[in-house]
């Protein structure tokens, strides 16, 4: 008799997901190995909080039983998040799709969605901001005045508004993203011929009327974090047909907040030069392999950054995104984590092991000594001149220490203006690592990257020699050569120069003016 999906292997998720995973397959009967074969993508999936974090959060379910500090962690955060919600609904939307159910429903995750995911998949940034602006939940538009633009990314286009009836008319981010349903993570477009993607919904408890809302793993995360002052609040989420848009505090300079707005502008307006509304985010700190901090300053910034990436793990969860452009700054050099959509969860040890690297060429910066020696191989030298976007590379790692190195060297381009073992010297026609696959001149910026990645196999880590001892030893040892031999994020902690911030006053940390000079 063939056995269920779910017999061999066993997967360790919660049952409400197996159970609606199941229902989306149809109820398929195949043996253990029929279903490896064509449902093998599923199996990545134990990396993804959306399939364990409804019975993490139960005492009674099994998972929590086999992880009792995770599920401590995770339920006391939780809690403490929905407490001064008690009626409030965090998803928002009550349209029903088809005069039938919501789109945060249980029953709507059996729709495929097939529209672009990315803004350049949607024509561009007008094109996509246009049609990401109509689609979003009248209901959300009823109840906030939406200002303008503050940004677009790869994937959203981020709006800023204030509530109708709020006097104070304090300051909201609204993110704007293509929603997927389960069952486009489960049979993504074009259907038979991708592999399942990583669900990018969780089950979210309502107990109004005790029906599960499923929301983007993103808007659950700030629920979780909502006790740390690193992360931006959540305020709501509205869910609504092929468009999810999470509301979120605003961390905006006070010039911004005053600055006049038009509400009735077009978004051709909104999205002009000089017409969106900026934030500070840490790109904005260098300049031209010049940093714009002090050693202390730096710190500051440097421990707030560690303190969140520290609060995400003892969670489980590792930032795989982090860069300069997903952090912001205010006037006082306080710091909040932001663009939480690519985390990577792990129930076990062995789910942050992975037997290839990703390599994408913005991430070049992020460049270790173990890649580094694996792309002087003729293959991938050829491979890797090539590509404009990312390969993959028979390279195992451990992501928890991939990700601590990247955190280190964001660190030291915050000290130095550049990263480690870069060239110090602005090249206007070279610019920055980063920029090699852009544009002209890809030949002399090839080379250039080349010899970095010979410096990082055979050359000491370059550091300025200005630096205090605490923090030349913390960048020795973050930088140390041999993977195995680099410090965990929780023996990072013990570092004597994170936190020495604290015993500066305040005046010291007003953050720099920005000039082009």
């Amino acid at each position: 008799m063939a056995a269920t999906p779910w017999d061999q292997p066993q997967l360790d998720w919660s049952s409400e997901f197996i159970n609606l995973v199941w229902d989306l397959m149809n109820r398929q009967l195949m043996t253990g190995e029929g279903h490896i074969d064509h449902y093998h993508g599923i199996y990545e999936w134990t990396s993804s909080l959306a399939t364990v974090i409804h019975d993490l959060l139960d005492p009674r379910s099994s998972l929590a039983t086999a992880n009792p500090l995770l599920h401590e962690v995770l339920a006391r955060r939780y809690s403490a998040s929905m407490e001064p919600r008690p009626d409030q609904e965090v998803s928002k939307c009550s349209h029903l799709c088809d005069g039938a159910y919501r789109t945060d429903s249980y029953e709507y995750q059996y729709q495929i969605h097939t529209l672009p995911e990315t803004v350049l998949g949607h024509g561009g940034n007008l094109s996509a901001a246009t049609r990401y602006h109509a689609g979003m939940c009248s209901i959300l538009k009823r109840d906030f005045v939406i200002r303008g633009i503050v940004g677009v990314g790869t994937f959203g286009v981020v709006f800023l508004a204030h509530k109708r009836d709020d006097d104070s008319k304090k300051l909201y981010a609204i993110k704007v993203e293509p929603l997927s349903t389960i069952n486009t993570s489960l049979h993504p477009a074009p259907v038979g011929f991708a592999p399942p993607l990583p669900p990018t919904l969780a089950p979210l408890y309502n107990p109004q009327d005790q029906r599960m809302r499923y929301i983007p793993v993103e808007a659950f995360v700030l629920l979780l974090v909502d006790g740390c002052d690193k992360f931006p609040k959540l305020d709501s989420v509205y869910s609504h047909q092929f468009f999810s848009a999470m509301v979120m505090e605003a961390h905006v300079d006070e010039e911004v907040q005053n600055r006049p707005y038009n509400p009735n502008a077009s978004i051709y307006d909104w999205l002009k030069e000089g017409e969106k509304f900026p934030t500070f985010n840490g790109a904005k700190l260098l300049h031209r392999k010049r940093t714009r901090l002090n050693e202390i300053q730096a710190c500051k910034v440097a421990s707030h950054l560690f303190e969140a990436t520290a609060y995400l793990r003892d969670m489980r969860l590792c930032n795989t995104d982090l860069s300069h452009n997903n952090y912001l700054v205010d006037e006082q050099l306080n710091t909040r984590m932001i663009d939480l959509g690519q985390l990577h969860f792990g129930l076990r040890d062995e789910d942050f092991f992975r037997q290839a690297t990703t390599y994408i060429p913005f991430y070049e910066k992020f460049m270790t000594p173990e890649l580094a020696i694996e792309f002087t191989k003729a293959h991938w030298i050829r491979e890797s001149a090539r590509t404009s976007w990312s390969i993959h590379v028979d390279l195992p790692h451990d992501i928890r220490r991939l990700t601590c190195w990247q955190l280190a060297a964001i660190i030291y381009e915050l000290l130095h203006g550049f990263a480690p073992w870069e060239e110090k010297e602005w090249n206007e026609r070279i610019e920055g690592i980063v920029n090699y696959r852009d544009g002209a001149h890809q030949a002399p910026r090839l080379r250039k990257v080349r010899e970095r990645r010979g410096r990082i196999i055979n050359e000491d880590l370059p550091i300025d020699e200005y630096l205090s001892q605490d923090c030349v030893d913390a960048l020795q040892m973050m930088f140390v050569k041999d993977p195995e031999k680099r410090p965990t994020l929780e023996e990072m902690a013990s570092f004597t120069w994170f936190g020495q911030w604290s015993y500066h006053s305040a005046e010291e940390f007003q953050r720099p003016a920005i000039s082009d000079s």
